[in-house]
């Protein structure tokens, strides 16, 4: 309680104004205010005044109670920008489709191009050249997106090398920040090869890399370095955790020469919220979701960090045991198709170039093609035709991709279906994908990925 006196000096501020002369009105206020703890940091308050009369009606005192609503606020403004970033996640994957759409049927035509036998060398190097760029539109349109959707967890063989090498180029041209990039020697049968999500991996790092730069003293920030080597520990600085799993082999390392952080900063790190960044520069919730999607990964994040030295985070992955062939753009559009059987296979895609794209690419392993526009003509054809498999693209206009699929499924039961996506993220396919043992490719694809797939789809049990 405070007398009435004592808080007539404090009632300067527009807000002590108005719970001023609501309670002089005889009324209870109400109200939200920013104050100050004794360690300078700032406290939300929610505060509830009401006046106190004697018996002459005059108010002599207020009684106030302050609620601490700090850690209220915080999650208020993360649920509001959550669902911010999942509006534009929505906007965004539908322009996402439609783009790589037009990315799969000009990285195909070129792919087509180049298999002609009397190409001059200048005009081979101008459709590599597509070919690259193709490829870049793409891992940048899948890295914009993952900013605004979390994707599903889909772990593939995923050299490390060039991830490292493409998010580099990625954070240097778009985020403006400076990278060197240090990996350790290795056999050449292993190639740092790792079964990981890519795009999520490469998330982890854009995020880690805004944050080394964030930390770095301004104006002309040291490098952020990104390091590539084997189980290691990170450094000689103190580490948090030490419990590497077993299989957990291969070392990402992201180094900043920042200011560093003591060892109570250091702990409250991997909690959510927490932030060392000022008011609106940042959530709290970066090193979090880079820990679950480690933990997603059989992998483990490490921290260490000393004032004055700078922070160094590694990312622990398990190394694919058994060494997968790296596909290059380069090389992927001379490969031919091994030996396997001839199939018949009802190709379902609305986009006329990435229909005419598959299809030529099958054609030229030998497989017999069909093509349908949406999943009511693909049905119609399915019941006059036998079909060893079907390429269905999830996302028809005017249509649903689960209807189609079972619709197709109830028109021809145990016929081997692969999902094609434009999407970086559908649950439902991710879902229909492990409840009925189906694929998903993703567009753009290269020819040989297409091969592969169609392949594996074959050799499924259904």
């Amino acid at each position: 309680m405070r007398s009435a006196s004592s808080a007539a000096s404090s009632s300067r501020a527009p807000t002590w104004t108005i719970m001023w002369k609501a309670l002089h009105d005889r009324r209870s206020w109400q109200g939200e205010l920013v104050n100050q703890r004794r360690d300078a940091t700032l406290l939300r308050t929610s505060l509830t005044v009401s006046p106190i009369f004697d018996g002459r009606g005059q108010m002599t005192n207020f009684v106030g109670i302050y609620r601490d609503i700090t850690e209220r606020k915080q999650m208020e403004r993360q649920l509001v920008q959550a669902q911010k970033m999942r509006s534009v996640g929505t906007l965004a994957g539908g322009v996402a489709h439609e783009f790589n759409n037009l990315l799969a049927g000009i990285h195909g035509y070129a792919t087509l191009a180049l298999r002609e036998p009397h190409l001059a060398p200048s005009l081979r190097e101008f459709l590599d050249y597509i070919v690259q760029l193709t490829d870049r539109a793409a891992n940048l349109t899948w890295q914009l997106l993952a900013f605004a959707r979390k994707p599903s967890l889909m772990r593939n063989p995923t050299n490390l090398t060039k991830l490292l090498e493409s998010t580099r180029d990625f954070v240097q041209r778009t985020l403006n920040i400076e990278v060197a990039l240090d990996v350790e020697s290795a056999p050449e049968e292993e190639k740092w090869m790792a079964l990981a999500d890519a795009n999520q991996v490469q998330q982890v790092l854009v995020n880690l890399a805004l944050n080394a730069r964030d930390a770095m003293p301004k104006p002309q920030p040291a490098p952020v370095i990104f390091r590539l080597r084997h189980r290691v520990f990170v450094g000689e600085m103190p580490a948090f955790p030490q419990n590497i799993p077993p299989g957990a082999d291969l070392a990402i390392e992201i180094e900043d020469r920042g200011s560093g952080m003591p060892a109570e900063v250091l702990s409250q790190t991997l909690d959510p919220f927490f932030t060392t960044k000022e008011v609106g520069q940042g959530t709290g919730l970066g090193l979090p979701v880079a820990f679950g999607i480690m933990n997603g990964h059989q992998g483990v994040l490490t921290l260490a960090s000393e004032p004055g030295k700078g922070t160094i985070i590694g990312l622990y992955l398990p190394r694919l045991m058994q060494y997968v062939p790296d596909v290059t753009a380069s090389n992927a559009t001379v490969l031919e198709p091994e030996a396997a059987p001839r199939r018949r296979i009802l190709v379902v895609d609305d986009e006329q170039a990435v229909q005419d794209v598959i299809r030529r690419f099958l054609e030229i392993a030998g497989h017999t093609v069909v093509c349908a526009k949406n999943g009511q003509e693909a049905a119609h054809i399915l019941k006059d035709q036998h079909f060893d498999l079907v390429v269905l693209d999830w996302m028809i206009p005017k249509e649903e991709g689960r209807a189609n699929f079972y619709l197709l499924r109830q028109t021809r039961p145990g016929l081997p279906i692969l999902l094609c996506t434009g999407l970086v993220q559908a649950e439902q396919a991710s879902a229909l994908m492990h409840e009925n043992r189906v694929d998903l490719l993703r567009k753009p694809f290269r020819m040989n990925e297409l091969w592969y797939a169609v392949n594996n789809a074959l050799q499924q049990d259904v």
